[in-house]
């Protein structure tokens, strides 16, 4: 029962990419829904004690270099392709619930990109490599899967975008072995994609 039990909470990580598919046309709706989605996981990483595994802490100081050295390069980057109108302005959506922007800031910088980065560089990345025990593979899929996490923005050029980040804070975290950086840079373009309104 319990191996049963794990496999269900594991598989449920990874239907996250048809969350845009199955729910309205509300993005605060979807970060909430697919916050849910990732509490089974979180439950199996505490009842199966695998933070250790995930290597979650690890070089940490390493791996915070350079997620500031990658951050303020990627932000350079986003505003230049942002005003060059080569990333996409997001489609206004009425907000369906009673939050502010910043109160929407805070909740991706502190519960989203921590929880997606526990799911993808963490706990995917840790079955797929310890599966195919070949990490560039494991780098590349968790990063598609990743990608393919953000379908249901309007551009696949968000998708392309978000599966390279994908690339680049899985590399982080295999190279420093450590979740610390890429949660930090995470926040950082996650919220500075909201400011710039490319989602």
């Amino acid at each position: 029962m319990k191996g049963v039990l794990t496999k269900i909470l594991v598989f449920s990580l990874y239907i996250i990419p048809i969350v845009g598919f199955v729910i309205p046309e509300s993005q605060e709706l979807k970060y909430i829904f697919a916050t849910m989605l990732s509490i089974p996981g979180l439950i199996y990483i505490y009842k199966e004690n695998t933070f250790k595994s995930i290597s979650y802490i690890g070089n940490w100081k390493s791996s915070i270099k350079f997620e500031i050295f990658f951050v303020i390069s990627c932000s350079i980057l986003m505003i230049l392709l942002r005003r060059l109108d080569i990333l996409p302005a997001a489609q206004s959506t009425e907000l369906m619930l009673d939050i502010s922007e910043f109160q929407i800031y805070i909740l991706y910088a502190l519960v989203m990109a921590p929880v997606q980065e526990l799911i993808f560089r963490g706990l995917m990345f840790f079955h797929v490599d310890k599966f195919f025990k070949k990490s560039s593979f494991s780098i590349f899929l968790t990063s598609f899967v990743f990608g393919l996490s953000h379908i249901w923005y309007p551009s696949l050029t968000i998708v392309f975008c978000t599966f390279l980040l994908g690339l680049v804070w899985g590399f982080s975290r295999y190279k420093y072995n450590s979740l610390v950086g890429p949660v930090i840079g995470h926040s950082f373009i996650g919220v500075l994609a909201f400011i710039l309104e490319i989602i």
